[in-house]
C-alpha cells in the first residue's frame, strides 16, 4: 500500500516498509512509503501518538477538482458540437467536432489518470 507520511513529532519513526524499514524523520513532510499491507487501525494511532500521520494521496486539490470538471464540460459540449453537425452534411465541420471531441476526451484521460 503507498502512503506519503509526515512527522510533527519530536523523534524520527522508523516504518515497516517491502524490504525494510524506513525512517520518518522530525519534521518530515509526504514522505513516499510503500508497505506490504495496508497499515490497521492500531498501527495508524501507534504512529498518531507519535506526531507521524499517513495518506494515500487519493484526495485531489480544489485545483486538480476544477481543471478536471472542466475538461468534463469540454466534453459535454464537444458532444453536443458533434450532434449539431451530425447530418448537416457537412463533412469539414464535423471530422472537426469530431477531433474536437477526440482531442477533451484524452485530455479527461490523462488527467483523471
Amino acid at each position: 500500500m503507498k502512503y506519503k507520511a509526515s512527522n510533527s513529532g519530536l523523534f524520527a519513526q522508523a516504518v515497516k516498509v517491502i524490504g525494510g524499514t524506513q525512517t520518518i524523520k522530525s519534521g518530515a513532510k509526504d514522505v513516499p512509503i510503500e508497505t506490504k499491507e495496508k497499515l490497521s487501525p492500531e498501527r495508524l494511532e501507534h504512529f498518531k501518538e507519535r506526531g507521524v500521520t499517513f495518506s494515500t494521496g487519493t484526495k485531489r486539490s480544489r485545483a486538480e477538482t476544477a481543471k478536471i470538471k472542466k475538461l468534463e464540460n469540454a466534453v459535454t459540449d464537444a458532444e453536443k458540437a458533434l450532434e449539431a453537425v451530425e447530418g448537416s452534411g457537412d463533412d469539414e465541420a464535423h471530422d472537426a467536432a469530431l477531433d474536437a471531441l477526440s482531442e477533451a476526451e484524452k485530455a479527461l484521460e490523462e488527467a483523471t489518470g
